[in-house]
């Protein structure tokens, strides 16, 4: 049995270079080029960082026979249920590549997820983990903001990767939408630089925070890509709620927001979020489809395409094909892509998985006492990362499963939330709150 740590829930047990690999995979993940290196070769170094870092973490672990494995839904009975659901999809699929990166997506996830969780039920200090690849996507940021006032943010990203996006636009990313949404995923993090103790206090908590926001938000106000604005807004009006755990932090954030704001012009507002192609205020499908890029519309066809298969769908890859809309098009929701694919058993059973995983952020949120200031931050953090994650899904085709570099982090929060939460009911039935 692992040996607990009883001084702080979130732990204090260091790790070596699989700490440093680790965040350095994180912090990189949404990257999916950089000058001078193609697309191919990015992907493959960061593969064989992710592989590297794992196998040295399950090695140290084997060898001391802690390697543990969460229950439930995210446990590894789920993640064999979901491939199980996937068969409909998987012997429909006219390409057996895309069928099989699907089997070795799910096969990341779990491994991913397992990782973390030993890591967190074992007591180690994972907050600085996510604070070293919070700090190493924030450098990143900032270079693409600078190539604004520098004159290099029309410097075109790799053609295969977006042939319509420039630099300041896609950033490091595969596009618009992959890199505002990758910044979404990582913006909730900031808030555990308010929980961060260092022995020279060269900045101050809040300041630091408002300003790692302020990068990457900013760097989503630029890029193209409406849904991770939106929800990283829609974070931020969360962290205001939290105000009373660190005084005064919502308020910093909804001032900050307010003047940054009103110091864009409207019409960037306009255009930014496409209000400009809306004919009338009238609220019609015709305005709704213009607003959403034909999102609406597809909406509707998938819904249609469920109905008539509902239990057996019509193969991974298949949507544009079966939507007779051309490869142009994808049904941005997650959850009408999986069902028009696989069948509704597979979206309905994740949808399962990751309600289990919200609910724990929840329980974990509760068992941290008020006086646990900086417990209830950490916590609450982990959760918005989980709820920043699903947010995204609803709006894009492969978010939390189909695009795992966009969303490690995400994954790498659920482990941490299985384990941690694991982790202080163990402390609590050991020695119970009240006791010494």
């Amino acid at each position: 049995m692992p040996e607990f740590i009883h001084s702080q829930p979130w732990g204090r047990r260091k790790f070596d270079v699989e700490s440093w690999l680790l965040s350095l995979y994180l912090g990189v993940s949404p990257v999916y080029w950089l000058p001078a290196v193609s697309p191919a070769v990015v992907n493959l170094l960061k593969a064989a960082l992710v592989v590297v870092a794992v196998w040295l973490l399950f090695s140290r672990l084997a060898t001391t026979g802690l390697i543990l494995f969460p229950s439930g839904l995210m446990g590894p009975v789920a993640f064999v249920t979901l491939l199980f659901l996937s068969i409909p999809g998987f012997v429909q699929a006219s390409d057996p590549f895309v069928a099989i990166k699907f089997v070795v997506d799910v096969g990341i996830y779990a491994v991913f997820t397992w990782c973390f969780y030993s890591l967190a039920r074992q007591g180690y200090n994972i907050r600085v983990l996510l604070v070293r690849s919070l700090t190493i996507i924030t450098v990143l940021t900032v270079v693409v903001l600078v190539s604004i006032p520098i004159g290099l943010s029309d410097w075109p990203i790799p053609s295969e990767l977006d042939p319509f996006a420039s630099f300041a636009d896609a950033g490091f990313g595969s596009g618009r939408s992959g890199w505002s949404g990758a910044l979404a995923v990582y913006l909730p993090n900031a808030l555990l630089l308010l929980t961060t103790r260092t022995s020279q206090k060269f900045v101050h908590p809040r300041v630091l925070f408002m300003l790692v926001v302020g990068i990457l938000l900013g760097s989503q106000i630029v890029s193209g890509g409406r849904t991770g604005i939106l929800v990283s807004l829609f974070m931020i009006v969360a962290f205001t709620f939290i105000s009373s755990v660190r005084w005064m932090v919502g308020a910093f954030v909804a001032v900050g927001v307010f003047v940054a704001a009103a110091l864009v012009p409207l019409e960037f507002w306009v255009t930014h979020f496409r209000l400009d192609r809306i004919s009338s205020t009238e609220i019609s499908l015709t305005n709704l489809n213009a607003l959403s890029t034909n999102r609406v519309n597809t909406y509707i066809m998938a819904i249609e395409l469920i109905r008539e298969r509902p239990f057996r769908g019509y193969g991974m890859g298949q949507v544009w094909m079966a939507t007779d809309l051309g490869e142009v098009f994808q049904i941005h929701n997650l959850w009408l892509r999986l069902a028009v694919e696989n069948g509704i058993f597979l979206p309905l059973f994740f949808l399962a998985m990751v309600c289990s995983a919200l609910c724990k952020s929840w329980q974990l949120l509760a068992l941290s006492t008020p006086k646990d200031t900086d417990d209830r931050i950490v916590a609450f953090a982990l959760g918005l990362v989980l709820l920043a994650g699903t947010a995204l899904s609803l709006a894009e085709p492969r978010t939390l499963m189909g695009t795992f570099q966009n969303t490690a982090v995400w994954w790498a929060t659920v482990g941490i939330l299985l384990g941690t939460y694991a982790k202080r009911k163990a402390i609590d039935a050991r020695c119970p709150r009240g006791e010494t």
